[in-house]
Protein backbone atom coordinates (compact mmCIF):
# COMPACT_ATOMS: atom_id res chain seq x y z
CA UNK A 1 0.00 0.00 0.00
CA UNK A 2 1.43 3.57 -0.80
CA UNK A 3 1.78 6.30 0.92
CA UNK A 4 -0.35 9.42 -0.69
CA UNK A 5 1.84 12.51 -0.20
CA UNK A 6 0.17 15.80 -0.98
CA UNK A 7 1.69 17.87 -3.70
CA UNK A 8 1.99 21.72 -3.92
CA UNK A 9 0.85 23.04 -7.41
CA UNK A 10 2.20 26.87 -6.05
CA UNK A 11 4.34 28.32 -3.98
CA UNK A 12 2.24 29.37 -0.60
CA UNK A 13 3.65 32.37 0.80
CA UNK A 14 3.26 32.27 4.73
CA UNK A 15 0.58 34.85 6.66
CA UNK A 16 1.86 38.09 7.19
CA UNK A 17 2.77 38.70 10.60
CA UNK A 18 1.73 41.51 12.14
CA UNK A 19 4.30 44.36 12.98
CA UNK A 20 3.85 46.30 15.87
CA UNK A 21 5.35 49.83 15.44
CA UNK A 22 8.91 50.10 17.34
CA UNK A 23 9.30 53.46 19.05
CA UNK A 24 12.73 54.11 18.20
CA UNK A 25 14.51 56.23 21.18
CA UNK A 26 15.38 58.75 18.63
CA UNK A 27 12.72 59.04 16.14
CA UNK A 28 9.81 59.89 17.50
CA UNK A 29 11.15 63.45 19.76
CA UNK A 30 12.39 64.74 16.57
CA UNK A 31 9.00 64.40 15.24
CA UNK A 32 7.08 66.19 18.60
CA UNK A 33 10.13 68.80 18.61
CA UNK A 34 9.66 69.88 14.89
CA UNK A 35 5.52 70.51 15.93
CA UNK A 36 6.37 72.40 18.89
CA UNK A 37 8.97 74.46 17.44
CA UNK A 38 5.97 75.60 14.42
CA UNK A 39 3.56 76.29 17.41
CA UNK A 40 6.33 78.51 19.71
CA UNK A 41 7.49 79.97 15.47
CA UNK A 42 3.66 80.47 15.78
CA UNK A 43 2.94 82.00 19.05
CA UNK A 44 6.03 84.15 18.17
CA UNK A 45 5.07 85.77 14.93
CA UNK A 46 1.31 86.76 16.73
CA UNK A 47 3.12 88.27 19.75
CA UNK A 48 5.32 90.23 17.32
CA UNK A 49 1.90 91.09 15.28
CA UNK A 50 0.81 92.09 18.30
CA UNK A 51 3.52 94.13 19.89
CA UNK A 52 3.94 96.44 16.22
CA UNK A 53 0.32 97.16 15.72
CA UNK A 54 0.83 98.22 19.29
CA UNK A 55 3.66 100.64 18.94
CA UNK A 56 1.90 101.55 15.75
CA UNK A 57 -1.58 102.42 17.58
CA UNK A 58 0.71 104.19 20.32
CA UNK A 59 2.57 106.41 17.99
CA UNK A 60 -0.50 107.15 15.48
CA UNK A 61 -2.46 107.94 19.16
CA UNK A 62 1.16 109.84 20.46
CA UNK A 63 1.29 111.73 17.10
CA UNK A 64 -2.65 112.46 17.39
CA UNK A 65 -2.70 113.97 20.48
CA UNK A 66 0.01 116.42 19.68
CA UNK A 67 -1.94 117.11 16.53
CA UNK A 68 -4.65 117.71 18.48
CA UNK A 69 -2.54 119.41 20.70
CA UNK A 70 -1.51 121.80 18.63
CA UNK A 71 -4.91 122.33 17.05
CA UNK A 72 -6.15 123.34 20.37
CA UNK A 73 -4.23 125.98 20.95
CA UNK A 74 -5.60 129.49 20.81
CA UNK A 75 -8.62 128.16 21.47
CA UNK A 76 -11.14 130.85 23.43
CA UNK A 77 -11.82 130.02 27.07
CA UNK A 78 -15.40 129.38 27.35
CA UNK A 79 -17.12 131.46 29.51
CA UNK A 80 -21.41 130.53 29.20
CA UNK A 81 -22.16 134.10 30.10
CA UNK A 82 -20.41 134.79 26.90
CA UNK A 83 -23.36 133.18 24.50
CA UNK A 84 -26.30 135.45 25.81
CA UNK A 85 -27.01 138.12 23.52
CA UNK A 86 -27.31 141.82 24.72
CA UNK A 87 -30.87 143.05 24.15
CA UNK A 88 -31.25 146.62 22.42
CA UNK A 89 -32.37 149.81 24.47
CA UNK A 90 -36.14 150.45 24.12
CA UNK A 91 -37.56 154.52 24.40
CA UNK A 92 -41.05 155.22 25.43
CA UNK A 93 -43.38 158.15 25.17
CA UNK A 94 -44.79 159.75 28.09
CA UNK A 95 -47.92 157.09 27.72
CA UNK A 96 -45.85 154.35 28.39
CA UNK A 97 -45.80 153.30 24.69
CA UNK A 98 -42.54 152.09 22.82
CA UNK A 99 -41.46 154.67 20.28
CA UNK A 100 -37.84 153.21 19.48
CA UNK A 101 -35.34 149.79 19.98
CA UNK A 102 -32.34 151.63 19.76
CA UNK A 103 -28.66 149.45 19.57
CA UNK A 104 -26.30 148.25 17.21
CA UNK A 105 -28.25 145.16 17.06
CA UNK A 106 -32.55 145.19 17.25
CA UNK A 107 -32.82 142.35 19.57
CA UNK A 108 -35.56 141.32 22.53
CA UNK A 109 -34.32 138.49 24.31
CA UNK A 110 -36.97 135.56 25.22
CA UNK A 111 -36.82 132.19 26.85
CA UNK A 112 -37.00 128.35 25.86
CA UNK A 113 -40.63 128.45 27.74
CA UNK A 114 -42.09 131.96 25.26
CA UNK A 115 -41.25 130.03 22.04
CA UNK A 116 -44.54 128.56 20.23
CA UNK A 117 -43.78 124.29 19.55
CA UNK A 118 -44.24 124.74 15.77
CA UNK A 119 -40.88 127.12 16.13
CA UNK A 120 -39.43 124.63 17.81
CA UNK A 121 -40.31 121.78 15.90
CA UNK A 122 -39.31 123.72 12.43
CA UNK A 123 -35.84 124.66 13.91
CA UNK A 124 -34.64 120.99 14.98
CA UNK A 125 -36.41 119.41 11.72
CA UNK A 126 -34.32 121.46 9.07
CA UNK A 127 -30.99 122.67 11.48
CA UNK A 128 -30.42 119.82 14.13
CA UNK A 129 -32.87 116.36 14.20
CA UNK A 130 -30.79 114.72 17.01
CA UNK A 131 -30.34 117.86 19.06
CA UNK A 132 -31.54 116.91 22.02
CA UNK A 133 -29.69 113.47 21.54
CA UNK A 134 -26.15 114.47 21.39
CA UNK A 135 -23.34 115.76 23.09
CA UNK A 136 -22.79 118.99 21.17
CA UNK A 137 -21.76 117.15 17.93
CA UNK A 138 -23.37 115.00 15.78
CA UNK A 139 -20.88 112.64 14.67
CA UNK A 140 -23.35 110.43 11.65
CA UNK A 141 -25.15 114.23 10.62
CA UNK A 142 -21.25 115.04 10.45
CA UNK A 143 -20.19 112.52 8.51
CA UNK A 144 -23.13 112.25 6.31
CA UNK A 145 -22.43 115.92 5.69
CA UNK A 146 -18.43 115.63 4.76
CA UNK A 147 -19.53 112.67 2.44
CA UNK A 148 -22.23 114.63 0.85
CA UNK A 149 -19.71 117.77 0.52
CA UNK A 150 -17.38 115.56 -1.08
CA UNK A 151 -19.71 113.91 -3.58
CA UNK A 152 -20.60 117.52 -4.61
CA UNK A 153 -17.33 118.10 -5.67
CA UNK A 154 -16.90 115.37 -7.29
CA UNK A 155 -19.60 115.91 -9.56
CA UNK A 156 -19.28 119.53 -10.03
CA UNK A 157 -22.29 120.45 -7.70
CA UNK A 158 -22.70 123.72 -6.11
CA UNK A 159 -23.90 124.07 -2.28
CA UNK A 160 -22.31 122.57 0.38
CA UNK A 161 -24.36 120.50 3.70
CA UNK A 162 -23.79 121.50 7.17
CA UNK A 163 -23.12 119.04 9.67
CA UNK A 164 -22.94 121.66 12.72
CA UNK A 165 -25.26 121.52 15.51
CA UNK A 166 -26.78 123.78 17.37
CA UNK A 167 -24.43 124.23 20.00
CA UNK A 168 -21.29 124.12 17.28
CA UNK A 169 -23.52 127.22 15.48
CA UNK A 170 -23.45 128.94 19.05
CA UNK A 171 -20.40 128.55 19.38
CA UNK A 172 -19.56 129.62 15.79
CA UNK A 173 -21.25 132.92 16.24
CA UNK A 174 -19.93 133.59 19.55
CA UNK A 175 -16.10 132.97 19.15
CA UNK A 176 -15.11 132.56 15.24
CA UNK A 177 -17.37 134.73 13.10
CA UNK A 178 -17.71 138.76 13.05
CA UNK A 179 -22.40 138.68 13.32
CA UNK A 180 -22.08 142.25 11.67
CA UNK A 181 -20.21 141.33 8.21
CA UNK A 182 -21.04 137.65 8.63
CA UNK A 183 -17.43 136.52 8.09
CA UNK A 184 -15.85 133.70 9.86
CA UNK A 185 -12.14 134.30 11.24
CA UNK A 186 -10.91 131.31 9.46
CA UNK A 187 -11.95 127.91 8.30
CA UNK A 188 -9.54 125.74 8.67
CA UNK A 189 -9.37 122.17 10.46
CA UNK A 190 -8.27 123.98 13.54
CA UNK A 191 -11.16 125.85 13.58
CA UNK A 192 -13.57 123.08 13.47
CA UNK A 193 -11.40 121.03 15.87
CA UNK A 194 -12.12 123.61 18.80
CA UNK A 195 -15.69 124.41 17.47
CA UNK A 196 -16.38 121.04 18.35
CA UNK A 197 -14.51 121.06 21.45
CA UNK A 198 -16.28 124.39 22.64
CA UNK A 199 -19.40 123.06 22.03
CA UNK A 200 -18.92 119.89 24.29
CA UNK A 201 -17.90 121.83 26.63
CA UNK A 202 -20.65 124.15 26.55
CA UNK A 203 -23.18 121.06 26.75
CA UNK A 204 -21.77 120.08 29.56
CA UNK A 205 -21.69 123.60 31.97
CA UNK A 206 -25.40 124.04 30.37
CA UNK A 207 -28.56 122.69 29.57
CA UNK A 208 -30.08 121.90 25.94
CA UNK A 209 -32.91 124.16 26.42
CA UNK A 210 -31.21 127.08 27.58
CA UNK A 211 -28.94 126.58 24.13
CA UNK A 212 -31.59 126.46 21.97
CA UNK A 213 -32.74 129.58 23.97
CA UNK A 214 -29.32 131.27 23.63
CA UNK A 215 -28.92 130.06 19.98
CA UNK A 216 -32.16 131.69 18.72
CA UNK A 217 -31.87 135.12 20.47
CA UNK A 218 -28.53 135.31 18.79
CA UNK A 219 -29.63 134.25 14.71
CA UNK A 220 -30.07 137.05 12.20
CA UNK A 221 -33.42 136.63 10.90
CA UNK A 222 -32.59 139.43 7.96
CA UNK A 223 -34.66 142.35 7.23
CA UNK A 224 -34.25 145.96 7.70
CA UNK A 225 -32.64 147.74 10.72
CA UNK A 226 -30.60 145.04 11.68
CA UNK A 227 -32.87 143.00 13.92
CA UNK A 228 -31.84 139.81 15.34
CA UNK A 229 -33.74 137.09 17.76
CA UNK A 230 -36.58 135.24 16.91
CA UNK A 231 -38.77 137.62 19.08
CA UNK A 232 -38.10 140.77 16.60
CA UNK A 233 -38.10 138.51 13.99
CA UNK A 234 -41.62 137.56 14.46
CA UNK A 235 -42.52 141.01 15.45
CA UNK A 236 -41.17 142.47 11.76
CA UNK A 237 -42.43 139.87 10.07
CA UNK A 238 -45.42 138.96 11.38
CA UNK A 239 -46.46 141.56 14.13
CA UNK A 240 -46.77 139.10 16.73
CA UNK A 241 -44.50 137.01 19.21
CA UNK A 242 -42.42 134.21 18.74
CA UNK A 243 -45.11 132.05 21.14
CA UNK A 244 -47.85 133.24 18.51
CA UNK A 245 -46.42 131.89 15.52
CA UNK A 246 -48.06 129.37 13.65
CA UNK A 247 -46.92 126.23 11.47
CA UNK A 248 -45.88 128.65 8.41
CA UNK A 249 -44.77 131.61 9.86
CA UNK A 250 -42.45 129.42 12.02
CA UNK A 251 -40.85 127.17 8.61
CA UNK A 252 -40.52 130.78 7.24
CA UNK A 253 -38.42 131.90 10.12
CA UNK A 254 -37.00 128.48 10.11
CA UNK A 255 -35.55 129.08 6.65
CA UNK A 256 -34.58 132.68 6.85
CA UNK A 257 -31.47 132.15 9.08
CA UNK A 258 -29.86 129.84 6.09
CA UNK A 259 -29.67 133.06 3.69
CA UNK A 260 -30.98 136.05 6.01
CA UNK A 261 -30.67 138.34 2.56
CA UNK A 262 -31.34 135.62 0.05
CA UNK A 263 -34.44 134.44 1.93
CA UNK A 264 -35.95 137.57 2.80
CA UNK A 265 -39.56 137.73 1.00
CA UNK A 266 -39.15 141.30 0.85
CA UNK A 267 -36.63 140.86 -1.32
CA UNK A 268 -37.00 137.53 -3.15
CA UNK A 269 -40.29 136.23 -2.75
CA UNK A 270 -40.17 132.88 -4.43
CA UNK A 271 -36.91 132.27 -2.63
CA UNK A 272 -38.34 132.42 0.63
CA UNK A 273 -41.88 130.60 -0.33
CA UNK A 274 -39.62 127.37 -1.74
CA UNK A 275 -37.65 127.26 1.20
CA UNK A 276 -40.60 127.47 3.41
CA UNK A 277 -41.98 124.66 1.58
CA UNK A 278 -38.66 122.93 2.32
CA UNK A 279 -38.58 123.08 5.62
CA UNK A 280 -42.17 121.73 5.92
CA UNK A 281 -41.45 118.66 4.49
CA UNK A 282 -38.30 118.35 6.36
CA UNK A 283 -40.82 118.74 9.00
CA UNK A 284 -43.33 115.69 7.46
CA UNK A 285 -39.76 113.63 7.30
CA UNK A 286 -38.82 113.84 10.42
CA UNK A 287 -42.33 113.38 12.29
CA UNK A 288 -43.51 116.84 13.01
CA UNK A 289 -46.20 117.49 11.11
CA UNK A 290 -48.57 115.28 8.94
CA UNK A 291 -48.89 114.95 5.29
CA UNK A 292 -51.83 116.87 5.61
CA UNK A 293 -50.68 119.62 7.65
CA UNK A 294 -47.93 120.09 5.02
CA UNK A 295 -50.83 120.30 2.15
CA UNK A 296 -52.23 122.99 4.63
CA UNK A 297 -49.18 125.03 5.37
CA UNK A 298 -47.48 125.03 1.95
CA UNK A 299 -50.81 126.39 0.02
CA UNK A 300 -50.45 129.41 2.48
CA UNK A 301 -49.04 132.74 0.58
CA UNK A 302 -46.07 134.05 2.27
CA UNK A 303 -46.67 137.73 0.68
CA UNK A 304 -50.37 136.96 2.93
CA UNK A 305 -49.10 136.55 5.84
CA UNK A 306 -46.57 139.25 6.59
CA UNK A 307 -47.37 142.47 7.85
CA UNK A 308 -47.81 146.02 6.55
CA UNK A 309 -44.71 147.85 6.61
CA UNK A 310 -46.44 151.39 7.96
CA UNK A 311 -47.51 148.65 11.15
CA UNK A 312 -44.22 147.67 12.29
CA UNK A 313 -43.36 151.08 14.29
CA UNK A 314 -40.52 150.55 16.56
CA UNK A 315 -39.75 146.95 15.00
CA UNK A 316 -37.24 147.33 12.35
CA UNK A 317 -38.15 150.53 10.68
CA UNK A 318 -36.38 153.87 10.52
CA UNK A 319 -38.23 155.48 13.50
CA UNK A 320 -40.00 158.97 13.43
CA UNK A 321 -39.26 161.57 16.08
CA UNK A 322 -35.66 161.21 15.61
CA UNK A 323 -35.10 164.37 16.77
CA UNK A 324 -36.08 163.31 20.51
CA UNK A 325 -35.10 160.20 20.27
CA UNK A 326 -31.57 161.22 19.60
CA UNK A 327 -31.34 163.46 22.26
CA UNK A 328 -32.66 161.32 24.68
CA UNK A 329 -29.85 159.04 23.90
CA UNK A 330 -27.64 161.48 24.50
CA UNK A 331 -28.90 162.78 27.95
CA UNK A 332 -29.04 158.90 28.68
CA UNK A 333 -25.55 158.41 28.25
CA UNK A 334 -24.54 161.37 30.10
CA UNK A 335 -26.37 160.20 33.06
CA UNK A 336 -25.28 156.91 33.59
CA UNK A 337 -21.93 157.16 31.96
CA UNK A 338 -23.02 153.87 29.22
CA UNK A 339 -24.09 153.80 25.96
CA UNK A 340 -27.32 152.75 25.10
CA UNK A 341 -26.40 151.48 21.70
CA UNK A 342 -24.39 148.95 23.55
CA UNK A 343 -26.19 149.03 26.84
CA UNK A 344 -29.54 147.78 27.71
CA UNK A 345 -32.08 150.44 29.00
CA UNK A 346 -35.41 151.17 29.21
CA UNK A 347 -35.41 155.21 28.58
CA UNK A 348 -39.10 156.75 29.62
CA UNK A 349 -39.28 159.81 28.35
CA UNK A 350 -42.23 162.75 28.56
CA UNK A 351 -42.71 163.11 24.66
CA UNK A 352 -45.97 163.73 23.67
CA UNK A 353 -46.55 162.06 20.30
CA UNK A 354 -49.18 163.97 19.03
CA UNK A 355 -46.92 167.37 20.02
CA UNK A 356 -43.92 165.87 18.36
CA UNK A 357 -45.90 164.54 15.25
CA UNK A 358 -46.64 168.34 14.54
CA UNK A 359 -43.10 169.08 14.97
CA UNK A 360 -42.29 166.74 12.86
CA UNK A 361 -44.57 167.64 10.29
CA UNK A 362 -43.33 171.49 10.48
CA UNK A 363 -40.05 171.12 9.42
CA UNK A 364 -40.67 168.52 7.08
CA UNK A 365 -42.55 171.25 5.49
CA UNK A 366 -45.83 169.43 5.42
CA UNK A 367 -47.89 172.27 6.57
CA UNK A 368 -48.39 174.84 3.65
CA UNK A 369 -49.22 177.45 6.31
CA UNK A 370 -45.26 177.63 7.28
CA UNK A 371 -43.51 179.09 4.56
CA UNK A 372 -39.15 178.43 3.83
CA UNK A 373 -37.96 181.48 2.24
CA UNK A 374 -35.23 179.40 0.60
CA UNK A 375 -33.75 176.11 1.26
CA UNK A 376 -30.59 177.60 3.62
CA UNK A 377 -33.14 178.59 6.33
CA UNK A 378 -32.95 176.42 8.99
CA UNK A 379 -35.21 175.88 11.85
CA UNK A 380 -34.23 174.98 15.57
CA UNK A 381 -37.56 173.87 17.99
CA UNK A 382 -38.58 172.75 21.35
CA UNK A 383 -41.77 172.37 23.03
CA UNK A 384 -41.95 172.52 26.93
CA UNK A 385 -44.32 172.19 29.44
CA UNK A 386 -43.71 175.46 31.43
CA UNK A 387 -45.38 174.12 34.67
CA UNK A 388 -43.10 171.37 34.92
CA UNK A 389 -39.59 171.73 32.83
CA UNK A 390 -40.92 168.20 30.91
CA UNK A 391 -39.70 168.25 27.09
CA UNK A 392 -42.46 166.96 24.70
CA UNK A 393 -40.83 167.78 21.60
CA UNK A 394 -37.81 168.57 19.73
CA UNK A 395 -37.41 170.02 16.07
CA UNK A 396 -33.70 169.52 14.92
CA UNK A 397 -33.79 171.19 11.63
CA UNK A 398 -35.67 171.05 8.19
CA UNK A 399 -33.45 167.76 6.87
CA UNK A 400 -32.83 166.43 10.45
CA UNK A 401 -33.41 162.20 10.51
CA UNK A 402 -33.18 162.12 6.88
CA UNK A 403 -30.65 159.61 5.87
CA UNK A 404 -29.69 158.90 9.07
CA UNK A 405 -29.72 159.98 12.61
CA UNK A 406 -27.07 161.53 14.70
CA UNK A 407 -26.91 165.14 12.41
CA UNK A 408 -26.49 168.22 13.77
CA UNK A 409 -29.49 168.68 15.55
CA UNK A 410 -30.19 172.48 15.85
CA UNK A 411 -32.11 172.82 19.18
CA UNK A 412 -29.65 170.87 21.10
CA UNK A 413 -26.39 171.04 19.06
CA UNK A 414 -26.74 174.52 17.21
CA UNK A 415 -24.19 176.92 19.93
CA UNK A 416 -25.36 180.27 18.42
CA UNK A 417 -26.90 183.03 20.44
CA UNK A 418 -30.95 183.17 19.20
CA UNK A 419 -30.30 187.04 18.98
CA UNK A 420 -33.87 188.79 19.07
CA UNK A 421 -35.95 185.75 18.29
CA UNK A 422 -36.21 184.80 22.32
CA UNK A 423 -37.77 188.15 23.30
CA UNK A 424 -41.25 187.33 22.47
CA UNK A 425 -41.35 184.12 25.23
CA UNK A 426 -38.26 185.48 27.34
CA UNK A 427 -39.63 189.37 27.84
CA UNK A 428 -43.33 189.82 26.27
CA UNK A 429 -44.94 186.76 27.26
CA UNK A 430 -43.91 186.72 30.99
CA UNK A 431 -45.23 190.52 31.22
CA UNK A 432 -48.51 190.16 29.89
CA UNK A 433 -48.86 186.92 32.25
CA UNK A 434 -47.62 188.15 35.62
CA UNK A 435 -47.74 192.37 34.86
CA UNK A 436 -50.47 192.01 33.20
CA UNK A 437 -49.61 194.46 30.22
CA UNK A 438 -50.87 194.45 26.96
CA UNK A 439 -49.38 195.32 23.56
CA UNK A 440 -50.64 198.48 23.65
CA UNK A 441 -48.75 199.47 26.53
CA UNK A 442 -46.10 202.05 27.07
CA UNK A 443 -42.86 202.01 27.81
CA UNK A 444 -39.96 203.88 27.63
CA UNK A 445 -37.12 203.34 25.04
CA UNK A 446 -33.75 204.75 26.81
CA UNK A 447 -30.19 202.90 27.79
CA UNK A 448 -30.47 201.73 31.26
CA UNK A 449 -28.19 199.30 33.58
CA UNK A 450 -29.14 196.09 33.83
CA UNK A 451 -30.11 195.46 38.05
CA UNK A 452 -27.50 194.13 40.18
CA UNK A 453 -24.51 195.42 38.02
CA UNK A 454 -22.39 198.15 35.54
CA UNK A 455 -23.95 196.51 32.15
CA UNK A 456 -25.69 199.31 30.34
CA UNK A 457 -28.55 197.92 27.50
CA UNK A 458 -28.33 199.91 24.21
CA UNK A 459 -30.20 199.73 21.18
CA UNK A 460 -27.92 197.99 18.23
CA UNK A 461 -28.48 200.73 16.46
CA UNK A 462 -27.60 203.55 19.43
CA UNK A 463 -31.08 205.46 18.69
CA UNK A 464 -33.68 205.74 21.58
CA UNK A 465 -37.19 206.63 21.07
CA UNK A 466 -38.45 207.78 24.04
CA UNK A 467 -42.14 206.99 24.78
CA UNK A 468 -43.17 203.30 22.89
CA UNK A 469 -45.80 200.67 22.82
CA UNK A 470 -44.86 197.46 23.29
CA UNK A 471 -46.18 196.93 19.74
CA UNK A 472 -43.32 198.87 18.15
CA UNK A 473 -40.92 197.96 20.65
CA UNK A 474 -41.35 194.06 19.29
CA UNK A 475 -41.51 195.10 15.97
CA UNK A 476 -38.71 197.45 15.68
CA UNK A 477 -36.51 194.58 18.07
CA UNK A 478 -35.87 197.07 20.53
CA UNK A 479 -33.18 195.75 23.21
CA UNK A 480 -34.14 197.85 26.14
Amino acid sequence: MSRQVPVRTRKQSPAPVKKRPVHSSTAAPKRRKRKSRRRINKRNLWTLILIFLICVEMIVGAVGIAVLGRMMKGKPTLIVDDFFSPESSRIYDRNGTLIADVGTQIRENISYNEISESVIDAFLAVEDSRFFEHNGFDLPRFTKSAIDNVMNKLRHRSGLSGGSTFTMQLVKLTYFQNDETGQTTNRNIEYKVQQIALAQELEKESNKKAIFEMYLNKMNFGGTGNIRGIQKAAQYYYGKGAGELNLAEAAMLAGVINAPYSYDPHNFLDNATARRNTVLRLMVRHGYISKKEYELASRIKVEDTLIDPARRGGNGEAYAFQSYIDTVIQEASDITGQDPLSVAMDIYTYMDPEVQKTMDGIQSGQYEEVVFPDELMEIGIIAENNQSGEIVAIGGGRNYGRGGSMLLNHATDQYKQPGSSVKPFLDYALAFEYLGWATSHVVTDRPIAYEGTNMIIKNANGVYNGQVTLSYAISASLNT
